[in-house]
């Protein structure tokens, strides 16, 4: 039962809230709102509680390596995508000076590659990579490889 409600949380406000996020122009919420849910997702992957204090890092790390695409994580080695991306975005719903956070189909092929010396992140690339990530957290948890860690009012 508790494993479902976890389940559903995830489908309605990590992935439907990303793509309705999108489909009505909220490109930059997109991009804190994905951030947040790839540090959320790396929860699941300690045993610590889940609101447990100084591991957005460690979790946001994590998450790139166990459910993203390999080029993530190989982006984050020395934590750049966590503290040009995910930093900023939250702290102050800008990028960094080195990142071009994008919504533009035609930029899908430039996502994680450098253009004029900037990181491209293409929003619906990233939400693709999203959609698995949380994909593979639900069948995770359906199977019981990860901890059905608990939130109050969920």
């Amino acid at each position: 039962m508790e494993v479902n409600r976890l389940i559903d949380f995830i489908e309605t406000t990590l992935i439907e809230r990303a793509r309705a996020l999108l489909a009505d122009g909220h490109v930059q919420a997109f991009f804190v709102h994905a951030a947040v849910s790839i540090e959320f997702l790396g929860a699941f992957l300690d045993k610590k509680p889940l609101r447990a204090r100084q591991q957005s890092k460690e979790r946001f790390q994590r998450s790139l390596e166990v459910f993203f695409p390999p080029s993530y994580a190989y982006l984050n080695q020395k934590g750049l995508l966590y503290d040009q991306f995910r930093n900023h975005v939250v702290h102050s719903f800008l990028p960094s000076s080195r990142l071009r956070l994008v919504h533009d189909p035609s930029l899908a092929s430039m996502h994680l590659k450098r253009q004029e010396g900037k990181l491209i992140l293409e929003a619906g690339k990233l939400l693709v990579h999203l959609e698995t990530a949380a994909k593979q957290l639900q069948l995770g948890l359906q199977k019981e490889r990860y901890p059905v860690k608990w939130m109050e009012g969920l």
